[in-house]
């Protein structure tokens, strides 16, 4: 009964500020963002046509994903760590970085460059969990360590990454 009224209150305050979600079956709606894409939430949530930007962790406007209006851009100092980028853009080309496993210090390759709407794939090793330092969309780029996940990057932008316990950086450029 107590998690039926807070849920409805809860319901009631995102209500009171706007935020509205729906999820309908074979309407793409995802995690916290509805078919329409409002509300965003922590993912950002995916849209249909005609959904409108949602919460300050962006979403998607009619269909298409935008950059967050909060997300840290990466600095020059970070960007400094990538004086050239492996062009990744063709699209048979492989995008998988070797996160701590063929260098257990680094990344492999350090700084890639993508196109928009490509996935890049990450094969972290053991004890090298990967966290976003900035970029157009925050938390975009995490995966845990022990793993391979593939993450598709469709807003243009620098997504700056680092091993979460060793500390070594890379960055992933995503062009138009």
């Amino acid at each position: 009964m107590r998690s039926t009224i807070l849920l409805l209150a809860a319901a009631g305050a995102l209500a009171l500020a706007g935020v509205t979600s729906s999820c309908s079956s074979g309407t793409g709606g995802g995690t916290a963002g509805g078919s329409g894409g409002s509300g965003g939430g922590t993912a950002g949530g995916s849209g249909g046509a005609g959904g409108s930007a949602g919460g300050s962790a962006g979403g998607t406007a009619g269909g298409v994903e935008m950059a967050d209006a909060d997300a840290g851009i990466c600095d020059t100092t970070f960007l400094a760590n990538c004086a050239t980028y492996v062009d990744r853009t063709a699209a048979d080309a492989g995008r998988t970085i070797e996160f701590g496993t063929d260098d257990p210090t680094a990344a492999v390759p350090q700084c890639m460059q993508v196109k928009k709407g490509q996935s890049v794939t990450f094969h972290a090793g053991a004890f090298h969990p990967v966290l976003q330092d900035c970029g157009p969309k925050n938390g975009k780029l995490v995966a845990p360590d022990d793993a391979t996940t593939t993450i598709q990057l469709n807003v243009a932008g620098d997504y700056g990454y680092h091993c979460s316990i060793h500390q070594f950086k890379g960055i992933v450029k995503v062009v138009p």
